[in-house]
């Protein structure tokens, strides 16, 4: 594992072994699992890195799974890197969402947030998104839908 970056280097980065896109805030896991763990503050550069990624892996792996870790304790999003973020975060590329919450009260404002903007027609809620427990019950999920017929 000597040869596997660390880091993505944008067209330079096989997507063949997992590393970190920004350290504690967002990995990727092969074939194509986008994971965010927001476990500190995520700035204005370290979301245009994450969308980027998301850009270019998507093109290369025919679109990605997003798991959505928010059991831990989370970090802060200044309203800045949130705008960023939303603005270069193309959602086209979603081919399904997990969200993996353990308490009510995180799985009550994702719900809320996912509610609120299926209502308001983003293209963010056009992708499916499920609720789990852990991560190994997305990776589940995500097989099924990786073999399913579209």
């Amino acid at each position: 594992m000597a040869d596997t970056p660390t880091l993505w280097v944008p067209g330079h980065t096989s997507l063949d072994a997992p590393f970190d896109i920004v350290p504690e805030l967002a990995r990727f896991e092969p074939p194509d699992v986008l994971v965010f763990c927001p476990a500190r503050e995520m700035t204005t550069a370290d979301a245009g890195r994450i969308a980027g990624f998301a850009v270019d892996a998507a093109r290369r792996a025919g679109g990605l799974f997003t798991v959505s870790d928010l059991s831990k304790s989370l970090g802060h999003m200044s309203i800045s890197a949130a705008i960023e973020f939303n603005r270069q975060f193309d959602t086209s590329f979603m081919r399904a969402g997990a969200i993996v919450v353990a308490s009510y009260r995180m799985r009550a404002i994702s719900e809320t947030l996912v509610r609120a903007a299926r209502l308001l027609k983003l293209d963010v809620a056009k992708a499916p998104v499920r609720y789990f427990e852990d991560h190994a019950s997305a990776r589940a999920w995500f097989d099924e839908l990786r073999t399913s017929p579209t």
